[in-house]
Order: structure tokens, then sequence, then C-alpha cells
């Protein structure tokens, strides 16, 4: 079934948090149980190589990271290691909204993990692909990054979601952001912002309370924790493609699951 209702921010953000609030149990354990081997080595990796400090920004209270194009080996080791839990996380949450559509309940863990397994180094190598060209992008005034970043967050629905093939999938984002640019791009943004407030907040409270080796500990189980909040992101990026594709019918406090199955044909 195809639903040619017209989504908005605000519709596909309460459909996404709809979404989250009948599923994150099982969310977090396929988070547990799934995405930990991928993303505890970034973590620990940032425990001993800790991000460098800008020092002409740097305060009394708190000290600001610097996340510039760095290409020394600690961070491309750093890329990297994030890059792959980054991947198993969005590839696990993809996975399993596929296979809740598909089976209309929740999906086991067996099950995600066995369409985790299936489709993960294929989107990984495409992600990885994707995104230097959203950072070139970056590089280039800015403007081209912007432009791409909505782009390449539909580009990782459709990698998960759909089979299709590399050239595929980025052929059918750009199609797809032709007409819904800014819709995107304001569903990703609230949402991103809405996970950076919880993390500057937290960082700051502990910096202003803590001394540094005890931050240091500390931030290795809240970035852990924290971690699985990316679920939602990608949660809301999936809801914005599947929306857009008429695959999913949203209103503003809640999302049609009888009868759709959001992979079939257009």
């Amino acid at each position: 079934m195809l639903y040619h209702q017209k989504p908005t921010i605000g519709s596909i953000l309460a459909a996404a948090i709809n979404f989250i609030a009948q599923n994150w149990k099982q969310l977090l354990i396929c988070y547990l149980k799934i995405c930990t081997l991928f993303v505890l080595p970034v973590i620990v990796f940032n425990y001993f190589n800790p991000f460098p400090v800008l020092p002409h920004v740097k305060h009394a209270f708190y000290e600001t990271p610097d996340f510039s194009f760095d290409l020394s080996s600690t961070e491309i080791i750093r890329r990297v290691l994030g890059g792959i839990g980054s991947a198993a996380i969005a590839v696990m949450t993809l996975v399993y909204i596929r296979v809740y559509f598909e089976i209309k309940e929740q999906p086991s863990v067996a099950q995600v993990w066995a369409g985790f397994k299936a489709k993960y180094v294929g989107c990984l190598i495409a992600f990885a692909l994707f995104n230097i060209v959203v950072q070139l992008g970056f590089k280039f005034y800015y403007l081209p990054g912007i432009y791409l970043m909505p782009v390449s967050c539909l580009f990782m629905a459709i990698m998960g979601l759909e089979d299709l093939p590399l050239l595929g999938a980025v052929k059918k984002s750009f199609a797809m952001i032709i007409d819904s640019w800014w819709l995107t791009f304001g569903a990703v943004l609230i949402t991103a912002l809405a996970l950076a407030i919880p993390l500057a907040i937290i960082h700051k409270t502990t910096a202003l309370t803590l001394t540094k080796p005890a931050i240091a500990l500390i931030d290795m189980p809240l970035t852990y924790i924290y971690d699985f909040l990316f679920v939602t992101f990608f949660v809301a990026v999936t809801f914005c493609y599947l929306a857009l594709s008429g695959r999913v019918a949203t209103t503003v406090t809640s999302v049609e699951t009888d009868d759709l199955d959001p992979l079939e044909a257009d």
C-alpha cells in the first residue's frame, strides 16, 4: 500500500518518537547484543587518546575539542573506529525497522542479527565513501557539504532498507532530495540538536565537578549509553525516507503500521 499524504517535519518526528516509545526496550537489547563489539573500540581508543583541544577557545570550565579534518595517524584511526561503530548502530536500526514492518511485530535479536550480517559490510563501505564526499563538500566553503548532508541521510536509509546497488542508492537519494531538501534537512537538524544538547550538558557538568582523570573514566560508560541514543537519529532518518516514498502514513500523533509494507515496490 502506498500513501500520498504530504509529510511534514512534525509528523515525521512524531512518528519516529512513537515508534521509539513502542520499541525502545527491544532496540536497546539489540544494541547491547549486536553493536557493543563495534562501538567499544572507539570508546576505549578515545579514553587513551583524547580529542585535541583548540587552545584559542579554551576557557575555565570546559575545553572545546578540535574536530577539524585532521589526517594524523591518531585521527585516522579515531575516524575509522568511529565509522565502524556508527555504521553498526545505523545498520542495526535500519534492519530492525525493516524486519519490524515485514513481520508486523518486534523482531528478535536473531532476526535482526541475520539481516545485520547480510547488510553491514556493504553499508559500511558505502557509508564511508559517501561520508568522504560530504567531508570534502564541507571543505569547499561548507555549502556543498550542507547540501549533501540530507542526501547522505536518505542514502543511508536506502542502503539499509532496500536491496539496491551502491550507484542505484546514490541516484535514488539525489532524485528524492530534489523536492524534499528542506524537509529532510529540518528533520535531521532537529534530531541532531536534540541529541547534541544532552551531550553538551553532560560534558559541561562533569567538567565543572570532576577532575580530568575522573571525567575520562565517567565518559566511557556515558559515551556507551549516549551512543544508543543515536538509534533515535537513524529512526528519524528512516521515517523521513519512508514518508517521502509514500510507504508510511504519518500524522502529528501517530504512524500507521497496520497492513503496510514499507519495502513494497513503487
